[in-house]
Parts: structure tokens; sequence; C-alpha cells
């Protein structure tokens, strides 16, 4: 993971990062015809659970999920993690 990261272009990255920051599409989210899942790792600080807390409040049906872990909880707890997006397919 390491090696990959440092190879990473910093400016792509850092123009990546910025359009996210400035994507706003919370105007849209409660015409959603979908349930999503929503996820956040327990201590991100990149994207913290009160960010996902507040997504998901303004999505009808929207479930939301918290799992151990930072930025990159679907590795640092991978079996909880599928076991919660496999459980999701699975829901009708």
């Amino acid at each position: 993971m390491e090696r990959v990261l440092l190879s990473i272009d910093v400016d792509g990255y850092a123009a990546g990062c910025a359009a996210v920051r400035d994507a706003d599409f919370r105007e849209g989210l409660s015409g959603m015809m979908v349930s999503p899942m929503l996820v956040n790792g327990a201590s991100d600080p990149v994207t913290p659970p009160s960010d996902g807390q507040a997504l998901a409040a303004l999505i009808p049906r929207a479930r939301y999920l918290e799992f151990d872990g930072a930025h990159l909880f679907p590795m640092e707890s991978a079996a909880e993690f599928t076991a919660a997006v496999l459980g999701f397919l699975d829901t009708p």
C-alpha cells in the first residue's frame, strides 16, 4: 500500500481532493429512489462519521453503518465490511 501511495502524482491527487471537497450534491438527495448504504470509519479524520450521519439523514430509507478504523476502514475492518456489503446486496 505504501508503494502505491508514494507513486501517486501529487498534483493529480490534490486536484482530485479539491474536486471532491467542492462537490455538493445534497440538494437532490431527498429525491433518491433507491435505498443506499452509507458507510464510515469510526475514526476517519478525512470523512468524519458526522458527515456520513448528516448525509444519511437527508436520504429517505438510507442505511448508515460505521466500522472500526479510519479512512481505509474497508481494509481495517475487512470481514465486517464485506459481510455488511453482502448483506446489503442480498436485501430486496
